[in-house]
């Protein structure tokens, strides 16, 4: 975890004291929550399956679960690594519900979800970066959802691998094999 992150829920204790309002039935501690990580589980959500109405529904019932279940939530000590792990758990259970349901969107979703340019980048690129930008794309819209979902988890949200074993329920060593099996399927689909 980078010590800049400006979710980091270990260096800053307002997630935490929300996490606890929402616990004591507090409408206030769900707002906060909800307000400071949307963003996030959008982008997240949008990296393993890119169907905005899925995802848009998925998030809000994590939070509608959430609360009707705030009584029986346990203490956590990074609400972001938590909501994660239920949206992915949510959205595999939709997709593997209602699988003719959710077709792949174009890739062109990836310049939303994946980079945040400054103005002075976006000048500057050349055809060679468009090129590869491009190949990137259709490369990672070609991965398992399983792997879309680490390859974010693990390049665009810089979570650490045993993070990542804890969001997607996996053992480390089956996050590595994952990674390595997703890296490989990039270069691949890449040459």
């Amino acid at each position: 975890m980078f010590i800049n992150d400006p979710h980091s829920d270990l260096l800053d204790p307002a997630p935490h004291k929300w996490w606890n309002q929402l616990r004591q039935g507090e409408k206030r501690g769900l707002e906060l929550i909800y307000s400071f990580y949307v963003d996030d589980m959008y982008r997240f959500g949008m990296a393993i399956k890119s169907n905005r109405a899925l995802i848009k529904d998925c998030i809000q019932e994590v939070f509608v679960s959430l609360w009707k279940y705030r009584t029986n939530l346990k203490d956590t000590e990074n609400v972001r690594l938590y909501l994660f792990r239920s949206l992915s758990n949510k959205i595999h259970r939709e997709v593997g519900a209602h699988l003719s349901k959710y077709h792949e969107e174009s890739a062109e979703h990836f310049d939303y979800l994946h980079t945040v340019e400054s103005y002075e980048q976006r000048w500057i690129q050349d055809q060679g970066i468009e090129i590869s930008r491009n190949k990137l794309k259709l490369a990672l819209e070609k991965l398992p959802l399983r792997q879309k979902e680490l390859i974010q988890l693990l390049y665009f949200e810089n979570l650490p691998y045993e993070e990542i074993s804890f969001t997607m329920n996996l053992h480390i060593k089956s996050v590595y094999t994952l990674a390595w099996k997703a890296i490989n399927n990039l270069k691949k689909s890449m040459k």
